[in-house]
């Protein structure tokens, strides 16, 4: 039973770097979360967009393992999918958000962390530049969130840190990702 965990600032990479381990490596799938946001044009299978009524009702049934508001937008994962992916033999990979890793760890014994960190923040600044989607305000909340995520490696919540300095292809930091990820998980197994 395997559960990585990715946590960074927006536009850290997360997504993508979790997209790109899902096409590479057949061992790594991600869950169903829900979310009362609107759905994002182009968006992948991996939200179940749900009212608030519909995501308390989940709450109440105990049908969910984590709960957060991010950006005024209620997010959740599905413990039925999670169930379904470890029962098939699969390393399941999601997005999180860092106050949530203590909850998810209490629910499962084989949890890795990883933190996605800019190497500064005016790198940071200039990759979000560079992107024409993604909105200023991220510019904004980066700062913000990586004093969060800061505040985790030092109290040692990071299993595995990466430093993305955005000069690497998304290739690359997936492989390395990959080979620390089974590090982390030969090492557990060991000490269980």
């Amino acid at each position: 039973m395997s559960i990585v965990l990715v946590s960074g600032i927006t536009g850290a990479g997360k997504s993508v770097l979790i997209d790109k381990l899902i096409s590479t490596f057949s061992e790594y799938q991600r869950p169903i979360a829900y979310t009362t946001r609107a759905e994002r044009e182009g968006e992948s299978e991996q939200f179940c967009h749900v009212s608030d009524e519909e995501m308390d009702s989940l709450l109440k049934d105990n049908k969910l393992l984590s709960h957060d508001i991010v950006h005024k937008n209620r997010y959740a994962l599905s413990r039925y999918s999670i169930e379904q992916i470890i029962n098939s033999g699969k390393i399941v990979i999601k997005e999180f958000y860092i106050m949530n890793l203590e909850q998810i760890k209490s629910n499962y014994s084989c949890v890795c962390s990883v933190i996605i960190v800019p190497s500064s923040l005016d790198i940071y600044n200039a990759h979000i530049e560079s992107i024409k989607s993604t909105k200023v305000r991220s510019r904004q909340r980066g700062k913000k969130e990586l004093s969060i995520h800061q505040e985790a490696i030092n109290q040692g919540s990071a299993d595995i840190l990466i430093i993305n300095d955005f000069s690497q292809s998304i290739e690359e930091i997936a492989l390395v990702l990959n080979i620390k990820i089974k590090s982390f998980f030969e090492n557990s197994s060991t000490v269980d």
